[in-house]
């Protein structure tokens, strides 16, 4: 019997099933008939569910599945909530930071391209006199 859903990873004993949840479900039904059939069986308590956290879960099977509430993938939040909020929060911090030390580094940078090529610092503090901090 084939998986029907196109969303369908396996690795040795791991199988990750993607799609509406009724192809979820019968998917994961084949994984347990085929399993059981080879005298494999599903570890149900391994088995994790991924879903919107809208989404009511209907099918048993699927109910006995450990919830993940704030998944990632590589890093990037599936789902809004908690962990999108976070991540969105550290980004933009992050930038406000790195915007906050760009005169600093053209300061720097100027600093090295006077020294290199013996240009004037009249012309430097002309050139990017917008962006030297206030005090410097």
């Amino acid at each position: 019997m084939a998986l029907g859903f196109v969303l369908r990873l396996g690795y040795m004993n791991d199988v990750t099933l993607g799609g509406s949840q009724d192809a979820v479900a019968r998917d994961v039904q084949t994984v347990m008939d085929v399993g059981h059939e080879m005298g494999l069986d599903l570890n149900i308590s391994k088995c994790e569910l991924l879903s919107h956290p809208g989404c009511v879960v209907s099918d048993p099977a699927l109910q006995s599945f450990l919830p993940v509430p704030d998944a990632e993938l590589l890093g990037a939040p599936l789902f809004p909530g908690t962990v999108l909020d976070a991540v969105w929060s550290q980004h933009c911090n992050d930038l406000a930071r790195a915007v906050d030390r760009l005169p600093l580094f053209c300061l720097g940078l100027l600093s090295v391209l006077q020294e290199c090529s013996h240009s004037s610092t009249v012309f430097i503090a002309l050139t990017l006199g917008n962006y030297i901090p206030k005090g410097v």
